[in-house]
C-alpha cells in the first residue's frame, strides 16, 4: 500500500473545468477555472493501520496463553479436589440409601451380581460403577450431572449406564417371580380379612413417558405401558414387557401370560375398574377395587375403616417401586429403548430392600 502512495507527487492537485455553478451566495466557479484539493496523508493512516494490526495480534496471542493457562487451572483442580466415588458415601448407610435407593447389604450383592462381568472405567472402580448406574434411577439425574460428580465425560457416563443397566436387569430378572400362595397368605397384612383374605394380588397398569425421534427428527413424546402385579406385602410379583398407550389393556393382560399363573378361587384387587373379569370367571376368581368412600358397611361386611385401610396401603404398594425419579420424568434419549431393563431394576430393587416393604400384620 506505501509503494501506491509514494508514487503520489505532492499532496495538491489541480483540477480542470470545473462545472460553472455557484458553491454558495458570495463565490461562483468560473467555467474553465482550476482550484486546488488537500489529498489526505494515506502515507501516515498506512503506518496506524499495521501499528494497529501488530497491537492486535500480541493481544490475541496473549488471550490464547491465558485461555490454555485457564484449562490448565481447571485440569490440576478436577486433579486435585476429591472426586465423588463409591468411597465418599462408604459406611453411612442412610446417604447410600439417599442416592441409590439401597443399603449396603443389598449393595454389596447386587455388586457381587455383575461387576466381574463388566467393563470399568480405569478412573472408576465396580462399586463407583455401580453407584452411578443406581444414583440414575434412584434421582434422575442427567448424564452432564453424574459426569461432573464423578470426573468423567459426558459420554462415558452415557456408555456406561447403557452397559450396566441392561446387564443388571438380565442378573436380576429372576427374581420378579410368582410366589405361592403359601408365601402370600404368610405376609399378607392382618387388616386384609373378610372379602380380602384371599387377595393373591393388586393389580395395576400404569403407563410411563419417553421421548421420541419421529422420521423428521423432531422430538415428541409417547407413553408406554404395562401390566404389573404386586403382592399384599409390596414385592413386584409380575411384570409384563411395554405396550404402546393405544394397546387395549385386555390384550395386554391376554398376551402378557398373567392369567396362567393363577390357582382357582384367587382374588385380585386393584384402585380402577381393569377389564380381567371375564378371564377370572373361568377360575372363579374376582376382582375387588375397594372403595373407601362406599359407606360405612358394605354388603359383604367390609367395615368403613378397614376400606380405608386396604385402600391406602394398596395405594402404597403400587406407589413404592415406581418412586425412582427417573420413571416419574419423561425418559429421554438414549434411555428410552431400555425402559423395560430400568422398570425390572426398579421392582428387583423394592423387592429386596426390605426397608420399603411392611412386617406381617403392620397398619398402613
Amino acid at each position: 500500500m506505501c509503494c501506491i502512495f509514494n508514487r503520489v507527487p505532492n499532496k495538491r492537485k489541480k483540477i480542470a473545468k470545473h462545472q460553472p455553478e455557484a458553491t454558495d451566495s458570495n463565490t461562483t466557479l468560473l467555467a474553465g477555472e482550476d482550484i486546488e484539493f488537500e489529498w489526505p496523508d494515506f502515507v501516515d493512516l498506512s503506518i496506524q493501520h499495521r501499528q494497529l494490526q501488530d497491537a492486535y495480534t500480541e493481544l490475541q496471542a496473549e488471550v490464547d496463553a491465558l485461555s490454555a493457562q485457564n484449562e490448565r487451572l481447571k485440569e490440576d483442580l478436577r486433579r486435585f479436589l476429591p472426586r465423588f466415588s463409591y468411597a465418599s458415601i462408604k459406611g453411612d448407610d442412610e446417604q447410600l440409601l439417599f442416592l441409590t435407593g439401597v443399603r449396603a447389604p443389598v449393595f454389596d450383592w447386587l455388586v457381587a451380581q455383575v461387576a466381574d462381568k463388566m467393563e470399568v472405567l480405569p478412573e472408576l472402580t465396580s462399586r463407583d460403577h455401580l453407584t452411578m448406574a443406581l444414583m440414575k434411577l434412584k434421582l434422575g439425574l442427567c448424564d452432564e450431572d453424574l459426569a461432573y460428580r464423578f470426573g468423567i465425560g459426558e459420554g462415558s457416563v452415557t456408555r456406561m449406564c447403557r452397559t450396566w443397566l441392561p446387564a443388571l436387569a438380565a442378573a436380576l430378572r429372576p427374581i420378579v417371580a410368582w410366589p405361592s400362595a403359601r408365601t402370600v397368605s404368610a405376609s399378607r397384612p392382618s387388616f386384609f380379612t373378610g372379602k380380602f383374605r384371599k387377595c393373591r394380588c393388586i393389580v395395576d397398569c400404569p403407563e410411563f413417558t419417553v421421548a421420541r425421534v419421529g422420521d423428521d427428527e423432531d422430538k415428541h413424546e409417547s407413553k408406554v405401558k404395562y401390566f404389573v402385579g404386586v403382592t399384599p406385602a409390596g414385592a413386584v410379583s409380575f411384570l409384563s414387557s411395554g405396550y404402546s398407550s393405544l394397546t387395549p389393556e385386555r390384550r395386554i393382560i391376554k398376551e402378557s401370560g398373567f392369567v396362567r399363573l393363577l390357582d382357582p378361587q384367587d382374588d385380585l384387587m386393584a384402585n380402577r375398574q381393569i377389564p380381567i373379569r371375564d378371564e377370572l370367571a373361568s377360575l372363579q376368581a374376582a376382582l375387588h377395587v375397594p372403595d373407601p368412600n362406599s359407606g360405612k358397611q358394605t354388603q359383604k361386611g367390609a367395615s368403613g375403616k378397614q376400606l380405608c385401610q386396604v385402600w391406602t396401603h394398596m395405594k402404597k404398594v403400587i406407589g413404592w417401586w415406581k418412586e425412582f425419579s427417573m420413571l416419574q420424568k419423561v425418559i429421554q434419549e438414549p434411555y428410552a429403548d431400555l425402559l423395560d431393563e430400568v422398570l425390572i431394576v426398579c421392582a428387583v430393587l423394592t423387592n429386596v430392600n426390605m426397608s420399603l416393604a411392611p412386617k406381617g400384620g403392620d397398619q398402613p
